[in-house]
């Protein structure tokens, strides 16, 4: 037998893992775990060498096959072909370092069953889950950004001030509590200094351009909602054509 310790030349990445999953089918090993380590020792030693593995243990297995260690079990087909490969460690440290990363179970184990998932969050624990915080945490910064249309625009001379609420909730990532069907986005009133919507004022008359803006929030009780002050505004078109304008970097 050769002992070639690589993948033929220009063989890819996924003709190498197709390659090893047709020869763990072969194996009729089916887990994930041994079927990612065919596909290493075929990195290693390369297809033609994994091959005659797989055929010295098909050959094996059907002249009676051999025992597990203690003596209690006959070794599987796949059992077979993970012990000559471990014959070969000593001559590739790398399929040591594999079988030690990823230990085959010991044959007729039974799987471990997953653990049972978390209950769902519920909305109504969210204010009991506080008690349990003993110390405030510190954010050096927090800033809200709101990208759409304003609403109508009030000239209070050193600013303005319009509402941008959201229109509907976002798709929370799951494992969040689900918030309840009356809940609605809150009111969202937001105070721009004049200057700088002087910069954004013509850009919006364009009714297909969209305001961008970053601001710190904060609750208001009058509105039952946020008020944003403004820090940073501008539009969708002002920032297409600021990447337009900047040249590409070498």
């Amino acid at each position: 037998m050769s002992e070639s310790s690589a993948p033929p030349p220009g063989a890819s990445a996924e003709e190498l893992r197709t390659r090893a999953h047709e020869l763990a089918d072969q194996l009729g090993e089916r887990r994930g775990g041994p079927r990612w380590q065919i596909v290493q020792v075929v990195r290693i030693l390369g297809i033609e060498r994994t091959q005659e593995l797989v055929t010295t243990a098909l050959a094996q297995a059907a002249q009676g096959g051999e025992l597990t260690r203690d003596g209690q079990r006959q070794r599987t087909t796949g059992g077979i072909f993970f012990q000559l490969v471990r014959q070969l460690t000593t001559k590739h440290p790398r399929l040591a370092r594999m079988f030690m990363a990823h230990p085959p179970k010991p044959e007729g184990a039974k799987a471990t069953p997953p653990p049972l998932p978390p209950p769902p969050a519920r909305w109504e624990d969210r204010l009991a889950a506080l008690a349990e915080i003993t110390e405030d945490g510190r954010a050096r910064t927090m800033k809200l950004t709101l990208t759409g249309r304003p609403g109508t625009v009030v000239d209070k001379g050193t600013y303005i001030l319009t509402t941008m609420p959201a229109q509907k909730m976002p798709a929370f990532p799951k494992g969040l509590p689900a918030l309840p069907p009356d809940v609605q986005p809150p009111q969202t009133v937001v105070m721009v200094a004049k200057k700088q919507w002087q910069r954004v004022e013509a850009a919006l008359s364009d009714p297909e351009d969209m305001l961008v803006l970053e601001g710190f929030a904060m609750y208001e009780p009058s509105v039952k909602g946020l008020v944003v002050l403004a820090m940073n505004v501008t539009t969708s078109q002002q920032q297409r054509d600021k990447r337009a304008a900047t040249p590409p970097s070498d």
